[in-house]
């Protein structure tokens, strides 16, 4: 396989000052929230006076932004607890992350007055229709409304790696996702994903290597559906495909592209997948 060109990285339109949710958790909880009958008085509404309306409530707990769904009847997950989203982003273990020069939560209305403003849920319907993937929201000097001139939808993510990052050389598999492979990679030191996996980069021989390797499993599999990804190159860009079943037809649906970094790596994976190292060494004495 020829080794793809390179382009310039995706720009990144408000560095750490971005929460980056994907569209694949934002999507139901909108639904969610825009088709129940009512909507739960919260805390963010009332502290932007703002009226009742299907929303999006942000709001930080620790290390963890997430959204979640205004819509009364509430939506639970299995153990109780109200069913939130997590922002996509780089955590540094047993380290405080600046504030937000505001407050730390918001309401984002889905819908508007009638006859007055963009909707937004039908906004974030068509951009996941046309190909875009990821959600951000600035949060630099944050209001208590969360008005569309403070989102922005995109097929590839900005804001891939923390500014102070320093990589170091490593060897990483994902085996709920890639299976056995294990391959060469940068991380990057002392920080970790939403779901605790490494924030890996790759080099194009490494991921094109990761493209044979998913193909020959996938094959292996008889090509049925599957947790594992499809990889494939469209031009300098890595497109991710899961697959799932339409009424007994296997199809592929894209839920990432990644380019190239400006140092010619990719980061497959890096926010959605729990990539663990496989070269440390376990301490003397450990079982």
């Amino acid at each position: 396989m020829a080794a793809p060109a390179t382009s310039p990285q995706p720009t990144d339109r408000a560095g750490r000052h971005r929460l980056w949710f994907h569209l694949d958790d934002v999507l139901p909880l909108a639904a969610h929230a825009a088709s129940t009958p009512r909507q739960a008085l919260t805390r963010e509404q009332l502290t932007a006076h703002a009226p009742s309306l299907p929303a999006l409530i942000w709001a930080r707990t620790g290390d963890a932004d997430t959204l979640a769904s205004n819509g009364d009847p509430g939506w639970y997950d299995p153990d109780g607890d109200p069913h939130r989203v997590r922002s996509r982003s780089w955590v540094r273990p047993g380290s405080r992350r600046p504030e937000p020069t505001g407050p730390a939560g918001g309401y984002l209305p889905l819908r508007s007055v009638p006859g007055l403003g963009i909707q937004v849920i039908d906004w974030l319907r068509e951009a996941a229709v046309a190909g875009c993937h990821w959600l951000s929201i600035d949060i630099t000097r944050a209001r208590p409304v969360i008005g569309a001139d403070r989102l922005d939808v995109v097929e590839q993510r900005g804001d891939l790696y923390p500014p102070d990052v320093t990589w170091l050389p490593a060897a990483v598999a994902c085996v709920p996702t890639t299976g056995s492979g294990t391959y060469p990679a940068l991380v990057a030191d002392g920080y970790r994903n939403t779901l605790g996996g490494e924030i890996a980069r790759f080099d194009t021989h490494t991921v094109a290597h990761m493209i044979l390797d998913l193909a020959a499993a996938q094959a292996a599999d008889g090509h049925q559906p599957g947790p594992r990804p499809v990889l494939r190159w469209s031009g300098d860009r890595v497109e991710v495909f899961e697959q799932h079943d339409l009424g007994g037809i296997p199809a592929l649906r894209r839920y990432d592209v990644i380019g190239p970094d400006a140092d010619g790596h990719y980061p497959v994976g890096a926010h959605l997948w729990p990539w663990l190292r496989t070269d440390m060494h376990m301490p003397a004495g450990a079982a």
